[in-house]
């Protein structure tokens, strides 16, 4: 497990710290963890910190049983913190399998990535 994930009470998000490899074979674990954190919160939100990470693009059958997974987490939004180009590519990707484009985001400083996530809470609550 190359990634630390607990949860923000003070900001209301889940956050993760990717440290190295991170690929298909890391997606089940990962996912499970979202799941649990996720588990009775108001907001469904993350802030995943890849700056450290190391990606390689997973093949189709794999790429397709993740956003299928994450489809099913039904989260508001997630924003990546220093993400690469390729990185930025597969996020692109699994935004538009998820019909969610307007839901992930790349960001190059957490505090950019929190005021973004939290004006998605705001307008949720105007909603209502």
């Amino acid at each position: 497990m190359n990634y630390e994930m607990w949860q923000d009470k003070k900001e209301g998000v889940v956050r993760i710290k990717i440290k190295g490899k991170f690929g298909s074979e890391d997606n089940r674990e990962f996912i499970k963890g979202l799941e649990e954190k996720f588990a009775g919160s108001e907001h469904r939100a993350a802030v995943i910190d890849v700056s450290e990470g190391e990606f390689s693009i997973p093949k189709r059958g794999n790429r397709e049983r993740m956003v299928q997974r994450i489809k099913e987490l039904d989260f508001e939004r997630i924003a990546f913190v220093g993400a690469s180009p390729l990185v930025k590519m597969m996020m692109m990707i699994i935004a538009m399998s998820l019909g969610k484009k307007g839901s992930i985001g790349s960001f190059n400083e957490d505090d950019e990535a929190l005021i973004w996530i939290q004006s998605q809470k705001v307008l949720n609550k105007e909603r209502r």
